[in-house]
């Protein structure tokens, strides 16, 4: 029997213990190999980023639809991570909170009793309460009023004593 085949017969009956004699080689000199594999890198860069092209060229086009469906999750998930990151930055509930306002308000608008697909958080601008979901309009109405319950008093008694002037 040569060398070479004491060699390959001692590896495939001693696999397991091979393998951990290398875990504990690899995690005792892990700067040193890092070190040597950094420079590895350095010295030869292009045949690194040629196979990194090659590679990432060949993954695309072998998974073209985990790849449009990992996009359309990581979208999704990351539109709803926003929004809840705002809801609770801004006004203090979750996405989840949102949503169950919404559905106690069966997706209408407080004041005006219309349905919308999305509404804006509504709250008190002194003490950051949320008052409940309005429509951008009526949110807006509010806002340019100040909430002032006088304004408010006042615009509806002008609305009510309508004059057309001629």
């Amino acid at each position: 029997m040569t060398n070479a085949e004491c060699v390959r017969r001692y590896r495939d009956t001693h696999r397991e213990k091979i393998a951990e004699q290398r875990k504990i080689y690899n995690l005792k000199n892990r700067k040193a190999l890092n070190a040597s594999h950094l420079a590895w890198k350095k010295k030869n860069i292009e045949r690194v980023n040629e196979y990194n092209r090659a590679w990432s060229a060949e993954y695309r086009k072998n998974n073209k639809q985990n790849i449009k469906e990992w996009f359309m999750a990581w979208d999704k998930n990351t539109k709803q991570y926003k929004k809840n990151a705002t809801l609770k930055h801004v006004y203090g509930i979750t996405l989840e909170d949102y949503e169950n306002m919404y559905i106690s308000q069966e997706g209408k608008c407080i004041t005006c009793h219309k349905f919308y697909e999305v509404l804006c958080v509504d709250h008190n601008h002194l003490t950051g309460k949320v008052r409940g979901l309005l429509c951008r309009n009526c949110n807006t109405a509010l806002g340019v009023i100040n909430d002032n319950i006088v304004i408010l008093e006042n615009m509806i008694v002008y609305l009510e004593n309508e004059v057309s002037v001629e």
